[in-house]
């Protein structure tokens, strides 16, 4: 077997030869579905979404057969069910564009979901406290943004307990306040395990 080349292929014309087999690119819709599919070398898959189509994990993944990383539903990962060795690798960072749209009370305590950059806090009105929980899953360059319409006096942000991947988070510049003119904006530096605010 040799590298596979770029080739045109028409139907009844020619034939494809051994070299190219399992290098055409394929689609599925979710982490659960690639998971029932163990690759070969040079093979790709299109992943429409985390669980649903255009849900924000959507991407290229592919084949690598010495890989040992966990599987992290599809961040950086799908690991084949049954699979001791191999994993399907994300080319691209997940494009996560969803929001949360919340209506806190005071002493709130609100998690980022999973897959989402942005949380809007519409409160009522002004409220004394309030703490909010990082996502559990993230990726090294996500942007997670916050902001709100009323002040929020006293504001705590909290590393997720549960964290997918990577393990552990630590926030460096976290306000303790937040205003509708001042809004947080942290991105994440998945080698340190670190939010570090912009």
């Amino acid at each position: 077997m040799s590298a596979p080349a770029l080739t045109q292929y028409q139907n009844n014309v020619g034939q494809v030869s051994g070299d190219q087999f399992n290098t055409f690119g394929q689609w599925c819709v979710n982490a659960a579905q690639l998971r029932t599919l163990t690759g070969l070398s040079n093979m790709m898959v299109y992943m429409q979404g985390f669980s649903s189509a255009l849900d924000g994990g959507q991407g290229q993944f592919y084949w690598n057969s010495a890989s040992t990383a966990a599987d992290d539903g599809g961040i950086t990962t799908v690991v084949p069910n049954g699979s001791s060795s191999g994993a399907w690798n994300r080319i691209t960072a997940p494009d996560v564009q969803n929001y949360s749209y919340q209506v806190p009370l005071t002493g709130f305590s609100i998690t980022i979901p999973n897959y989402t950059n942005t949380l809007i806090l519409n409160p009522a009105g002004t409220l004394a406290t309030g703490t909010i929980i990082m996502p559990a899953s993230v990726y090294d360059g996500q942007i997670v943004a916050v902001t709100s319409s009323q002040t929020i006096t006293s504001l705590t942000y909290t590393p997720n307990s549960g964290v997918v991947m990577p393990p552990s988070q630590t926030i460096i510049g976290a306000p303790t306040t937040i205003t509708s003119t001042t809004p947080a904006k942290f991105i994440y530096k998945a080698s340190l395990k670190t939010f570090f605010r912009w």
